[in-house]
């Protein structure tokens, strides 16, 4: 991992192996964070 001397801070952009060879499609993408903002089932009202 290379980290860059000139960062300070516990905070982290991205890290990913070289096994990946590109991210999730813009299609899935969106359809995750469709299904993220609407939970299943609902919260309850006490949260």
């Amino acid at each position: 991992m290379k980290i860059d001397p000139k960062r300070a801070g516990p905070a982290v952009d991205l890290v990913i192996g070289t096994a990946y060879t590109k991210l999730a499609d813009p299609k899935d993408a969106a359809k995750a964070l469709t299904a993220a903002a609407t939970p299943t089932p609902a919260p309850s009202p006490s949260c």
